[in-house]
């Protein structure tokens, strides 16, 4: 369908796209509310029954839903006709005029011909007695031919627009679809051309009306000069009033923008002087001293929850202090000490030291003592308090504000509270300054102090004990989450591990246990539950044989070519530490050195020349045999590739001798440049084993034979004979690396750029993909303990691998080592004769089922199987199924892959840590969650140890399916003294605690780890986390406590109806601006009752609150800005809405006000043009008849015609005095601003002393405000001169300005 929007048609004026049913239908209703209609109905209603009445009313509506849009369409279709048909009309108008030119200037020719021809006119519509009394067919013949053609063209354009607008509104749809676009586009671009010939024949006729006009005025001067004088007249009265208007306009806003901010301020500095004046003796300090003494009986409440949860009591004893001395400790000072220390570790307590308000020992000690504070030993804990931050600072410097509000005055509070202006925006976008709206913003909450509040929050907050009560007692029943109590029965199940599992010993009924506790258990319990699920997502993926082919792609072909060649770069770098081309030359210079201290010159000159090649068996000598020293050649090389090197060489050594030498010689001073260019982009066999090294090539250099490794003679053997070797003389281009591989590993063209497969790179692989890429057991012999001291060592025997030749060391299980050997290929040499079983290479093909057989077991199952007991894992992943064993807990997990079920193997590293985070307990670092791994590899084993029927060699390396079960069940289900972070984030939102993030991770890290698992798991004390989150909160209220507060212990009636997310989000607000710490504090709690119940003012309010600062505004004009700015729709007035109240009344109410005054409104100026036009019209009128009592033939002579001239020009020059005698005089602008300036004093409730005085106090003169600079004299100047003058010195004045430097 061709879109509505590039229609022909005017979008305001399609049926489609602008449909007014709504619009009337929201008026009605409108109507109904302003005229009690709904007060009404609900009357009826309550009267016959909601039913009986709610059938009426559809009754009543089914006409106005059914039939008003059929009438509003057609209406709207009417609207379109009629305004399309103005266009042939304007052909009509351009014939008639045309018409009108042609019957005068035929006019004319009788006059001067004495013939006269009748021709019949558009106007004609009656064709009896017509106004050329001719019938239609003379009236057709004798119409003249271009009205014939504008008829003509009329007519068709009726109906073409008619038709279109008929297609526009209804048949837009009917055609085929395939042939809308082709259609929408045909009508849109002849319906735009048709619009656009009208407009041009408008322009066309407008144009020939200004030159009919100019021709008049060119042949009848005389004539003419009426017309040409009124329109003159009325042109210079428009111009000149709407001069004046924008002048005077200008004006009145430049004097506005001097006068309004210094009036504004000094009605707020009245209201707020006066207020502070008679509310200081008494209701002000009543305010904050309810305030404090709130928050002493609820902190005196906590601090007996305190000492009964610490016992700080009987620990101050223990701690060398008095009982005594603690009791009589400041509470503030208490409570602030627990929260500076809630974020800190226990071990930088005793850094913070003493107060200087409080001793050293006793009360202090005593806390430290209690909260588990540590000594600092000889060195005082006053010289390491500044490298220790509190809680506050912890909290500014993570971006959360702090500010403490002990102090802080009660208006000032609820306007911190009330101004939601501020986490909207960083600066005001106010017409007045930032001062003027923090004057408007005090002058708000002390209007608000004086208004009646509800009954029942009023005696909440006159009632100091029963709030701070109440505050506690809301408190408390939070804290109770964190409080331990006896189990009756013990922990569920505590002792019911099956024999997959070693037993834990089962809890006590006599332990204590906490809620917080009990809900970790659950969370744990609760992602336990999902534990088969976990596995099947994570292996579905994984597993998932696109992903691997991709990942096997990407690694044989670029990720494995490229870091062979970093290796080969660092082998061959001269500046590398270590590389074999640094210890060529190393070993060069110390061969060097011990040649000339043996044989001196003669001798290193023998050693650098080139003897005869070697025979059969013989040894080197000369610079071959320094080669062989210097490890360029193997010693053990044969005698065809010493030959092979010999040629090289006698090519190289002729090249670098001095001419007159005989023999094949190298300078000694050129030995190194010799050897340089010899090996530049070359590997000699040293360099080459070292290559093989660094990239975990299975090439057997120590003669351990180990398994699957290549013996060194071999490979020596390979490099010997392979071509490009032989072409170099005896050395491999650094460019035929890859080459080498290839050949060596008997791969083929789809194995990859580098060869097949070896171990470490598939060990790396396996890591990439994350399939058993850490299986890394202990060889044979090298068996770890099983007792505790032994998980000290986990970490060096699981490093993480870094290099290929790391990951060479791996030792594999036996299964393991079985699917190598079972996908791998025997290595044979090029003739085909075999070395033994040795298989070092898979190829690409193979891998994927290498992988397929390390992560299932070779166990398979039918899937019509019917003895198989599996059930689906889930019904996302309903090709994955699970068993479960005896007691119905999980004892393998089954994979459909094709036509066979396979049993996974087991668990392994990478499958592991994603269990852990799926399950909220992620083991963020690698290397610890390796040590963790093998630490429940190793109660494993000692299960095993003590079960042996369960143990499977299958799984060796692995972790079994079940026992990873009951191991996570019995370290994290019924563990409750440990969680981590992300569990403690879930059981707060449980707990209904809500802390901002940082508070919480703060609050984690603080806290004391576990003693378990060899700090390889990032688990916290949930006993040290329950005591700092209510060492953290000992200050105040969160927000759910907030909301048991006000809903729960105080049970407002008029609070009941804020919804819980307003108020969870008003508490998010308040907390933002009073310091963000997630909690509020007593007082402020206090200040959020009293803006929750009295949060705005009404239309009645405002309107006395405006009358006591002094205001006086029309009543009306406030009503509408109230209805205007209400944006809440409550019939309240916040504090924004105030704000915007006195914007509006800036912007818009007072300039309007002194408009109306000065008679400067736009419907003033208009009548004023009218009446003025008037005038000129009679005056006009008055000559006109005038002359046509003098009115002659054409044949008079020039004497009357020039007296005419005269009394016309006489008319227009009175016409001009009259209107330029309204610019007034100096009096009288004057006067125009006096009265602007009493009636904007007289609205402000200010006085012109009070004006002259506040200036003075500012500094500027009495007489006015500093004028404004470019301001000049003439034509409108003086008035904006006189406009910038204070009271004249008549008015109560004794003529003294104040101004000591004299009048200018």
């Amino acid at each position: 369908m061709f879109p509505a929007y590039i229609s022909w048609v005017p979008t305001v004026l399609l049926v489609y796209d602008f449909y007014p049913v709504d619009n009337i239908i929201n008026f009605l209703a409108l109507i109904c509310e302003f005229t009690y209609l709904d007060s009404l109905f609900k009357g009826l209603q309550a009267a016959v029954g909601a039913h009986l009445a709610d059938t009426m009313l559809s009754f009543l509506l089914a006409p106005l839903y059914y039939v008003l849009p059929f009438f509003a369409e057609s209406l709207l279709f009417y609207l379109q006709y009629c305004v399309f048909m103005v266009l042939p009309l304007l052909l009509l108008a351009l014939g008639c005029s045309l018409e009108y030119l042609k019957s005068e200037i035929d006019f004319a020719s009788w006059i001067t011909a004495s013939g006269f021809t009748t021709h019949s006119c558009l106007p004609d519509a009656m064709f009896s007695s017509t106004l050329s009394g001719m019938n239609i067919h003379l009236w057709l013949d004798t119409l003249p031919w271009v009205s014939k053609y504008l008829l003509c063209m009329a007519t068709a354009m009726y109906f073409i627009l008619f038709l279109f607008l008929l297609e526009t509104n209804f048949f837009r749809d009917a055609w085929p679809l395939m042939l809308q676009s082709t259609f929408r586009k045909f009508f849109n671009q002849a319906g735009e051309a048709l619009v656009h010939m009208c407009l041009w024949c408008l322009l066309f006729f407008v144009c020939m009306t200004g030159l009919w006009f100019m021709m008049a005025v060119v042949i009848y001067p005389e004539q003419m000069m009426v017309a040409l004088s009124g329109v003159g007249g009325l042109g210079f009265i428009a111009f000149s009033m709407f001069t004046r208007y924008r002048a005077s306009k200008e004006q009145i806003t430049l004097f506005l923008k001097q006068e309004v901010p210094d009036i504004l301020d000094l009605v707020c500095d009245n209201f707020l002087r006066e207020f502070d004046r008679q509310d200081l003796a008494g209701p002000s300090q009543n305010r904050n001293r309810l305030g404090q003494k709130v928050a002493e009986v609820a902190r005196v409440e906590m601090r007996k929850y305190v000492d009964k949860r610490f016992n700080l009591v009987q620990l101050a004893q223990l701690s060398g202090g008095q009982a005594g001395d603690y009791q009589k400790m400041d509470t503030n000072t208490l409570f602030r000490q627990i929260f500076d220390r809630a974020l800190l570790k226990a071990e930088s307590w005793s850094a913070l030291g003493p107060q200087s308000e409080r001793p050293a020992g006793g009360a202090l000690g005593a806390l430290s003592s209690a909260l588990g504070l540590k000594k600092g030993g000889d060195e005082g804990p006053q010289t390491q308090a500044h490298q220790v931050k509190t809680t506050e600072q912890i909290l500014i410097e993570s971006g959360l504000q702090q500010e403490d509000t002990s102090d802080m005055e009660h208006f000032t509070m609820r306007v911190r509270i009330s101004d939601r202006e501020t986490e909207l925006r960083d600066k005001s976008v106010h017409s007045y300054s930032e001062d003027q709206r923090q004057k408007l913003m005090n002058v708000f909450v002390r209007c608000l102090e004086g208004l009646p509040m509800a009954a029942d929050v009023e005696d909440v907050l006159e009632d100091p004990k029963m709030l701070g009560r109440a505050i506690y007692r809301a408190q408390k029943s939070k804290m109770e989450v964190f409080n331990r109590a006896r189990l009756k029965d013990g922990l569920a199940d505590a002792g019911s591990l099956v024999p997959a599992v070693s037993k834990k010993s089962a809890t006590d009924s006599a332990q204590k246990i906490s809620l917080l506790e009990l809900f970790i258990s659950d969370v744990n319990q609760q992602e336990l539950k999902k534990y088969e699920f976990y596995i099947a997502r994570y292996l579905d993926d994984v597993l998932d044989s696109t992903n691997i082919a991709e990942s096997i792609a990407s690694f044989v072909w670029r990720e494995s070519p490229l870091e062979i060649k970093k290796q080969l770069r660092l082998t061959l770098d001269e500046h590398c530490v270590g590389s074999s081309m640094q210890r060529v030359f190393e070993d060069l210079r110390r061969w060097k050195s011990s040649v000339m201290k043996q044989s001196g010159d003669a001798g290193l000159r023998a050693s650098l020349t080139l003897k005869k090649a070697p025979e059969g068996g013989e040894q080197s000598t000369g610079l071959l045999q320094m080669l062989e020293q210097i490890q360029v050649i193997d010693r053990s090389a044969s005698a065809d590739y010493r030959r092979l090197v010999w040629k090289m060489l006698e090519r190289k050594v002729n090249e670098w001798k001095d001419e007159e030498e005989t023999e094949y010689v190298i300078s000694p001073n050129e030995l190194e440049n010799f050897v340089r260019e010899l090996l530049s982009g070359q590997l000699w066999w040293g360099a080459l084993v070292e290559l093989l090294r660094r990239i975990g090539f299975p090439i057997d250099l120590d003669g351990g034979g180990s398994p699957n490794t290549l013996p060194v003679a071999i490979v020596r053997e390979e490099f010997e004979l392979f071509l490009p070797v032989q072409k170099k003389g005896g050395l491999l281009s650094r460019e035929k690396v890859p080459d080498f591989l290839f050949a060596v590993t008997r791969a083929d063209g789809t194995d990859g750029g580098c060869g097949r497969i070896w171990k470490a790179q598939m060990i790396k692989l396996m890591q990439k993909l994350q399939i058993c890429g850490h299986v890394n057991v202990p060889q044979q012999g090298a068996e770890r303990s099983s007792k505790g001291t032994s998980k000290k060592a986990l970490s060096r025997n699981d490093q993480q691998a870094e290099t290929l030749n790391d990951l060479a060391q791996y030792g594999w299980p036996d299964w393991l080592q079985r699917a190598w050997n079972s996908k791998a290929r025997d290595w044979v040499r090029k003739d085909g004769s075999s070395v033994g079983a040795i298989c070092p290479f898979i190829p690409k093909k193979e891998l994927y089922g290498f992988l397929q057989e390390i992560a299932f077991k070779t166990d398979t199952q039918k899937p019509d199987n019917k003895a198989f007991q599996g059930s689906k894992v889930d019904d996302d992943y309903d090709d994955w199924r699970k068993v479960k064993d005896g007691d119905g807990y999980v004892n393998a997990i089954w994979n459909l892959r094709g036509k066979a079920l396979l049993e996974l193997r087991g668990v392994w590293q990478e499958c592991f840590f994603h269990i852990l985070a799926d399950m909220s307990n992620e083991v963020t670092d690698k290397q610890k969650g390796l040590i963790l791994f093998e630490i429940c590899r190793q109660d494993q084993l000692k299960f095993y140890g003590q079960h042996a029927q369960y143990r499977d060699a299958n799984r060796d390396g692995l972790l079994h399916v079940n026992f990873l079960f009951h191991w996570l069940r019995e370290n994290l289900v019924q563990n409750t003294g440990e969680c981590s972070l992300q569990v403690l984030q879930k059981v707060l939102e449980r707990c209904e605690l809500t802390l901002p993030r940082i508070v919480v991770t703060s609050l984690y890290h603080s806290a004391k780890p576990t003693d378990n698992f060899n700090d390889s798991w990032n688990l916290r004390k949930v006993s040290d986390l329950e005591d700092r989150i209510v060492m953290y909160l000992v200050k105040g209220l969160p927000a759910e406590s907030v909301e048991a507060l006000i809903f729960d212990v105080l049970s407002v009636p008029s609070l009941q109806d804020i919804g819980k997310a307003e108020l969870k989000f008003i508490f998010q607000q308040v907390d933002t601006k009073l310091g963000t710490n997630g909690f509020l504090e007593p007082r402020e709690i206090r200040a959020l009752i009293t803006f929750l119940g009295q949060a705005g003012m009404s239309l009645a309010d405002l309107l006395k609150s405006l009358k006591t600062l002094g205001c006086d505004f029309p009543e009306l004009k406030i009503k509408e800005a109230f209805l205007l700015l209400d944006t809440s729709g409550d019939d309240l007035m916040d504090l924004p809405e105030f704000l915007g109240l006195m914007d509006y009344v800036i912007v818009r109410l007072i300039p309007q006000e002194i408009m109306r005054v000065m008679g400067l409104e736009p419907q003033q100026v208009i009548l004023r043009l009218v009446v003025a036009v008037l005038t000129l019209l009679s005056v006009f009128l008055f000559v006109f008849v005038s002359l046509g009592a003098f009115h002659v033939e054409i044949a008079v002579d020039s004497d009357s015609s020039g007296s005419a001239a005269t009394m016309i020009r006489t008319g227009i020059a009175l016409l001009a005095v009259v209107a330029l005698k309204r610019d007034g005089s100096e009096e009288d602008e004057e006067r125009f601003f006096k009265d602007a300036r009493e009636r904007l004093y007289a609205m402000m409730g200010v006085t012109h002393s009070q004006i002259d005085a506040r200036r003075r106090a500012m500094g500027y003169s009495a007489g006015g405000v500093p004028q404004v600079s470019g301001m000049t004299a003439g034509k409108g100047g003086m008035g904006q001169i006189k406009l910038l003058k204070g009271r004249p010195a008549d008015e109560g004045d004794d003529g003294d300005d104040g101004d000591d430097g004299g009048d200018d």
